[in-house]
């Protein structure tokens, strides 16, 4: 987690990329509902995400996956953005993925909304 000069903790900084319109609303009700994170962008596309999340210093990427292919995308994703963590949701929402750079992935096979927070922290913090 980042901190502030005066040593508060900020927000972690979330671009949505490529979520399917009613899972883009949902994940962004879920996150803008918890205070340690915060959206700063939504990109239609992952070519864009790459771009977008370098210009607004992202922490995480959260992206829409296909059921047939979702580690691809979010571990080519990973390693074309070093140090931004990723996590991968399924299309269906009947799944999720966690990518961060030389770690382990993390698979969540619910992904309810504390489930997906729960993701989400594992994958950015320490």
């Amino acid at each position: 987690m980042r901190s502030s000069r005066e040593g508060r903790a900020l927000p972690t900084r979330i671009v949505l990329a490529a979520l399917p319109g009613m899972l883009d609303d949902i994940v962004r009700r879920i996150i803008d509902a918890a205070p340690d994170f915060e959206v700063v962008g939504d990109v239609a596309d992952l070519r864009e995400a790459e771009r977008v999340a370098g210009s607004v210093g992202a922490d995480l990427v959260i992206i829409g996956t296909s059921a047939d292919d979702p580690p691809l995308a979010g571990a080519a994703l990973a390693e074309a953005c070093p140090g931004i963590a990723i996590v991968g949701i399924d299309a269906d929402a009947r799944g999720a993925r966690g990518w961060l750079a030389g770690r382990p992935s993390i698979a969540v096979t619910d992904p309810s909304a504390p489930e997906l927070l729960a993701l989400l922290r594992s994958v950015t913090r320490p």
